[in-house]
């Protein structure tokens, strides 16, 4: 794991970079402030994941708060494996949601990214500029 990065950020990070460069853009930085926003969320999220599993609330933040970001993308799910669930649900993203992908593509220059894995229990949420 280079630079303290575990498994699992670092395949988001060569997904979604590896997609940038098929499409002709530079690669995303993994951003320390805003990877830390990004996991504060994730946390934050996590904390309430019974009211996201009922609808009760949205997985992502209000619009008004952002601080260095200009898009945010979040998932959640159970399951066995961390490093295929992040996996799938990126590749989702970038196949399945023109929403999320027009994102990506757009961004300037950095991401974050937040990862909380609580047993089967897994939340992501990925900030970029």
């Amino acid at each position: 794991m280079p630079n303290g990065i575990d498994n699992e950020t670092e395949l988001i990070t060569e997904l979604i970079n590896g997609f940038r460069i098929a499409n002709k853009k530079e690669p995303l930085i993994l951003d320390p402030d805003l990877t830390l926003l990004s996991k504060k969320h994730a946390i934050s999220m996590f904390s309430r994941f019974e009211e996201l599993e009922h609808g009760v609330l949205s997985p992502l933040s209000d619009p008004q708060k952002r601080n260095g970001w200009s898009e945010e993308m979040a998932g959640y799910g159970v399951s066995n494996n961390a490093q295929e669930f992040a996996k799938e649900l990126v590749l989702n993203w970038l196949e399945e949601d023109p929403r999320k992908r027009k994102a990506i593509l757009k961004a300037k220059s950095i991401m974050g990214i937040g990862l909380v894995i609580s047993g089967k229990r897994i939340f992501l949420t990925i900030r970029v500029n």
